[in-house]
C-alpha cells in the first residue's frame, strides 16, 4: 500500500488556498455589511410650520403714524422625517417658545390628543419670556396648540420681539438640519395712511 506523499515543492497548495480563503470571507462579509448598517441608521429631520390662522395682536402708535401686528397661529405642526419618509422620534424632544412679555403672557401649550405639555423651565431675558417644554413620548407628527391667557391687544410697543417656536431632538439624537426646526414670526410695522 502506498502512502500519500506531501508535496515538497515550493508553491501554493490546496490547503494554503483553503486556509487563506477561510480568513478572507469574514472580512468581505464585514466590509459588505457596514454600508447596509449605516443606511439603516435614521437621519432625523424635524420640520416645524404654522397651521391654520389664529389671531393677531397689534396697536397704533400714540401719534397715529405707525401700526404693528403680530400674528398668533392657532397651532404649530411638527413632522419628523428620515430622507423624506416619516419616522418616529424617540421621547424627550423639547419645545422652546419665546415671546414679548409686554404683549403676551401665561402660555399654556397643549399637545393635540395628549393634553398639556410639561414645562421644564421659564426664563426672562429683557422683554422676552422663554418657556421650555418636554415631549415625553415618541412621535412622527404632533400638533402644538399654544394659548395665551394674557393678550395685550391694542397696547403700543415700538420694538416688539418676535414670537418663536423651536423643536429640538432628544439628548443623544443627531439632527443635522436644524434650520427647519424653528418658526419665527416677526411683528410687522407699517406706516398708517392718512
Amino acid at each position: 500500500m502506498s502512502e500519500p506523499v506531501e508535496n515538497s515543492t515550493p508553491g501554493t497548495t490546496r490547503r494554503t488556498i483553503l486556509r487563506a480563503s477561510a480568513w478572507s470571507l469574514p472580512v468581505v462579509a464585514v466590509a459588505l455589511g457596514t454600508p447596509l448598517a449605516a443606511a439603516s441608521t435614521p437621519v432625523f429631520d424635524i420640520i416645524v410650520f404654522t397651521g391654520p390662522e389664529g389671531s393677531e395682536v397689534g396697536a397704533t402708535s400714540p401719534d397715529g403714524l405707525q401700526a404693528f401686528t403680530l400674528r398668533l397661529p392657532a397651532q404649530f405642526d411638527v413632522l419628523v422625517e428620515d430622507r423624506g419618509e416619516r419616522v418616529m422620534l424617540p421621547p424627550g424632544a423639547t419645545v422652546q417658545v419665546s415671546f414679548d412679555a409686554r404683549l403676551l403672557g401665561d402660555l399654556t401649550l397643549e399637545i393635540f390628543n395628549n393634553g398639556p405639555a410639561q414645562m421644564v423651565s421659564s426664563d426672562v431675558q429683557g422683554d422676552v419670556q422663554i418657556l421650555t417644554f418636554i415631549l415625553p413620548f415618541e412621535f412622527d407628527k404632533v400638533l402644538l396648540l399654544p394659548t395665551f391667557a394674557v393678550v395685550r391687544n391694542g397696547e403700543w410697543v415700538p420694538d416688539a420681539n418676535p414670537y418663536t417656536v423651536v423643536v429640538m431632538p432628544p439628548p443623544g439624537v443627531d439632527e443635522p438640519n436644524i434650520g427647519n426646526n424653528i418658526v419665527r414670526i416677526e411683528p410687522v410695522y407699517l406706516p398708517v395712511n392718512p
